[in-house]
């Protein structure tokens, strides 16, 4: 890469930094008027080396941003913890945050687990149970050789005896939903969910629509199905009046640092990725 290329992405970089903390009183502003609400942080994969794809967040940020967590006393817990308070009333001061994975790639639980387990924070991971103990996947290729595999059935098990992980659905193949007849669209949340409970032995309460692709007829398909809530791309933070099938999540990249993914705690960023959403919307 140039320099004038270089330049551009840290210019870019920037103006995204100052818009988020330029906004960042809007979001305060919110949380005085509606109250705390449930902030779901959404990851991809976290490891070692420059991939290209800003779905990797390096295990030194990841770190970072844990220790960032649990020193700064954020009530990281759980999905079904955070709704609790949500019906108690949330009058605490306590901070919820959830921390969710998805696709279930293999580095979930080489880089991200052992952080995890040190500062003791709880974590959903939301897998595709056709890419359990598979390697590169023919839609994962693009980038040979950086090890773009995903979680055995003896990891997800490991994990799961740790207390801390629990697992939710990302479908059986992670096909767009809205590209699915509404019979395939059933088999997918259907037969995923009976396939992880089989081989877990225990309840799986939550979905997560695949690339964040859904219609009011998946979040039916979706209940029906017998889950509790299902996580969208949507940015945002969540609170008890909100749709329990289209919960909002806050996606944490590459691009940023420590000062950005404090901002996106906060919501600093929330209007900026919902008006990009919208951007990408028209475009299609």
């Amino acid at each position: 890469m140039g320099f004038q290329p270089l330049r551009r992405t840290a210019l870019r970089r920037t103006a995204r930094t100052v818009c988020g903390t330029l906004l960042f009183p809007l979001s305060v502003l919110k949380q005085v008027i509606l109250g705390t609400g449930i902030r779901i942080l959404m990851y991809h994969r976290v490891a070692p080396g420059n991939h290209g794809d800003q779905l990797v967040v390096s295990p030194e940020a990841f770190g970072r941003q844990m220790r960032f967590l649990h020193r700064r006393n954020y009530r990281v817990t759980t999905l079904d913890e955070a709704f609790r308070w949500l019906q108690n009333g949330g009058e605490d001061s306590s901070r919820p945050v959830v921390i969710t994975f998805d696709d279930g790639y293999q580095d979930n639980y080489l880089h991200a687990f052992p952080v995890l387990r040190e500062y003791h924070l709880p974590a959903t991971i939301f897998v595709v149970t056709d890419y359990i103990d598979q390697g590169v996947t023919p839609r994962h290729d693009r980038a040979p050789g950086h090890g773009k595999s995903f979680l055995s059935w003896e990891q997800i098990h490991a994990m799961q005896g740790s207390g801390l992980i629990t697992f939710g659905s990302h479908t059986c193949s992670h096909h767009d939903l809205p590209d699915l007849s509404r019979v395939l669209a059933r088999r997918e949340i259907t037969r995923s969910r009976e396939i992880l409970e089989d081989r877990l032995g225990a309840p799986v309460r939550w979905f997560a629509y695949p690339r964040g692709a859904y219609g009011t007829e998946h979040e039916t398909l979706v209940a029906e199905a017998g889950y509790d809530a299902a996580c969208t791309v949507c940015p945002g933070d969540n609170r008890l009046q909100d749709n329990r099938m289209a919960l909002r999540r806050t996606e944490v990249t590459y691009k940023d640092s420590l000062w950005d993914f404090r901002l996106k705690l906060a919501g600093g960023y929330d209007l900026l990725h919902q008006v990009w959403q919208w951007y990408q919307r028209q475009k299609k």
